[in-house]
């Protein structure tokens, strides 16, 4: 018995090479529909370049389409490409997460074979190359993820490839770096790159993935870019709208086909980097005639505001929606007084059921009084000495007022 425990154990790692338990994709968020994309770095194209899929930048110059054409949307520094660039780096940060297997990879990646898994570079940065093929074999298993993590800069030769064998998925492909990347030329490339660097596609590279870059230049020429079909949504979504009726913002959806839909939780952002979640719907659970849904923001902020969908299965996997955006001009009446006040600061505001945080700073800007809730007998200050103050008031939908009022 001992002999064949001791066999076993020499043999499960040369068949398993990289066997990873439970290895997901990471959550790309709203960046999932960019084929290309740079949060800081210009975006330049040359030749007859055919994107299809979102192309963007979110802080730097944007040219080259046309000649170059790209079936989506282009997103310049607006609120859908601050989103991508938080999720980008979200991505990225999930990936650097991600437990590394027992095998590494060297500086090579031409002739390998891999298994699903997680690969790792060890030692100090150092450019990687790929020349020839590069077989990924996903083993039969379509949901099969592989995670490929680059200490330095990457380059693929000319005529280079990435082979997918045996089920293996190019959305389930991620390559990590943390460097410069060029595709060579006429090179095929499959999978999402993320890097922290520059991302050069040469002259007639294609790409099956994405090119996503935290903070580099995007050089294009003559490509041809498609963002990978996604693993099968638990909901089809038809549509989903964004309107204001007087001083609320009502959100419609509908979807086509669910499979073991959960619910659909509606979240709100002032800036399109924090989200906070201000209700949910519950999901048909299976269905292939279309379903109507509705959502009503009673409470919308003053000025810009932004609503998503997050589309929950039961088995809490999830897709995400692009953001929709409503501008209100509301006339906010909030008041504080008495000034100067000796004893109960009063709020002078419709519904003081919508505060959510009451703050009071000290002239040096220290924090001297915190109130979660507001009743109509105000806010005890007898404790403060005299001076000036100011108070910041946050409503639950994320707006804030301050004021200056004087303690006698």
């Amino acid at each position: 018995m001992k002999q064949l425990f001791t066999i076993l154990t020499l043999v499960i790692p040369l068949a398993f090479p990289n066997l990873s338990f439970g290895q997901t994709a990471p959550d790309l968020g709203t960046a999932s529909t960019f084929a290309v994309f740079t949060a800081v770095g210009a975006f330049t194209n040359t030749g007859a370049t055919v994107v299809t899929g979102d192309v963007g930048t979110n802080s730097g110059a944007f040219t080259g389409f046309p000649p170059g054409t790209v079936i989506g949307n282009t997103q310049v520094a607006n609120a859908a490409s601050l989103q991508a660039a938080n999720d980008v780096i979200s991505a990225n940060n999930q990936l650097t997460a991600a437990t590394c297997g027992p095998t590494t990879i060297g500086n090579s990646l031409g002739g390998l074979t891999l298994t699903p898994g997680v690969y790792c570079q060890t030692g100090p940065a150092a450019a990687t190359d790929l020349t020839g093929v590069l077989t990924l074999d996903g083993g039969g298993d379509p949901n099969a993820v592989f995670i490929i993590k680059l200490n330095g800069a990457f380059s693929t030769a000319t005529n280079s490839s990435i082979l997918l064998v045996n089920g293996a998925s190019a959305a389930n492909v991620f390559f990590q770096v943390n460097g410069a990347v060029n595709l060579g030329i006429n090179s095929t490339f499959s999978g999402t790159i993320i890097a922290n660097g520059a991302i050069s596609l040469l002259t007639g590279a294609s790409l099956l993935g994405r090119a996503l870059s935290l903070a580099g230049a995007i050089n294009l020429d003559t490509n041809v870019v498609n963002v990978p079909p996604p693993a099968p949504s638990p909901v089809s979504l038809i549509s989903f709208n964004a309107q204001k009726e007087a001083q609320t913002a009502v959100l419609s959806w509908s979807t086509g086909e669910e499979i073991n839909s959960d619910r659909f939780e509606v979240e709100h952002s002032l800036n399109g980097k924090n989200w906070q979640k201000i209700g949910s719907v519950a999901a048909r659970g299976n269905s292939k005639n279309t379903q109507w849904y509705a959502f009503t923001d009673n409470n919308p902020a003053n000025g810009s505001n932004l609503y998503r969908l997050r589309m929950v299965d039961r088995d809490g996997t999830f897709d995400i929606t692009r953001a929709k955006s409503l501008e209100f001009d509301i006339q906010l009446e909030t008041a504080m007084y008495p000034t100067p006040v000796a004893e109960r600061l009063l709020l002078k505001m419709g519904d003081l059921s919508q505060i959510r945080r009451v703050e009071l700073y000290d002239a040096s800007g220290k924090s001297v009084l915190e109130a979660e809730t507001v009743t109509a007998s105000g806010i005890d200050v007898r404790g403060l000495p005299t001076g000036f103050y100011v108070v910041k008031v946050t409503r639950t939908n994320g707006s804030t007022d301050t004021f200056k009022v004087l303690k006698q």
